[in-house]
């Protein structure tokens, strides 16, 4: 009996010291182990998915309208020729003056006029120049917007007036990019694409694989581009008028 008893003190005496060598390696593990600190909940950044689906509102600077062409400044808002947006009869097209130099002023449309690609073929044209965009805005809306009068006054060589800018003349003239943004006129509408929206609209670079430049909808210049037979981009217009024109 007697030794049964030692025999049993025998196994929870080795139990004890081995349960004993365990929590021993476990606290030198954590003691040796090193921690990352933990951060205070109010030092943590909190991080939220932006909400694609609606845009921030932005508010462009008032602008002054000026009657007489030579008395406009930069900033300006001018009126000159006439452009029906829908059936109907043909509405003064409101100009934005982007630049004044001595005798002549840059314009552009304060609206997008139009809904068009830049080139109605894929790879067709290396330049605005050679783009069916160029040859529309050259013939057929130059005839409907302008009296013979009126046209007289664009300057630009024979077939290329009218025009729309370059990344770097979009970067140059708008700044910041909230001031390029630019609303859809009611001749834009069709494919998603109401009056009164902020759109897409069309520079005249081309990229070496044939995809051309645009604004987006935030005004941020979008160098990666679309095909150029896109027909979701709008289009602002810009030209060279003399200064002695009359405005409407």
């Amino acid at each position: 009996m007697n030794e049964q008893k030692k025999s049993g003190r025998s196994v929870i005496i080795s139990v004890a010291v081995a349960a004993a060598f365990v929590l021993l390696a476990v606290f030198v593990v954590y003691v040796v182990t090193p921690r990352r600190a933990e951060v205070p909940a109010a030092s943590r950044p909190e991080f939220s998915v932006p909400d694609e689906s609606s845009e921030p509102e932005i508010s462009l600077p008032p602008a002054e309208f000026k009657t007489h062409m030579s008395e406009a400044e930069v900033g300006n808002l001018v009126y000159y020729g006439r452009y029906a947006e829908q059936q109907g009869d043909p509405e003064p097209i409101e100009w934005i003056v982007l630049d004044k130099q001595d005798d002549k002023l840059l314009l552009i449309t304060r609206d997008c006029l139009l809904r068009a690609p830049f080139n109605e073929e894929r790879g067709g044209a290396g330049s605005f120049s050679e783009s069916t965009l160029k040859t529309y805005l050259n013939s057929e809306f130059i005839s409907e917007a302008f009296t013979e009068k009126e046209s007289d006054n664009l300057i630009g060589s024979d077939g290329e007036k009218l025009f729309i800018l370059s990344s770097d003349e979009a970067l140059k003239y708008f700044e910041p990019d909230s001031h390029r943004t630019a609303k859809a006129a009611a001749s834009c509408e069709g494919g998603g694409i109401k009056a009164g929206d902020r759109v897409m609209w069309w520079l005249s670079d081309v990229n070496p694989d044939g995809f051309v430049k645009y604004v987006f909808t935030d005004g941020t210049v979008r160098d990666k581009g679309f095909a150029c037979d896109y027909a979701g981009v709008c289009v602002r217009i810009a030209v060279w008028v003399s200064a002695e024109a009359e405005a409407q």
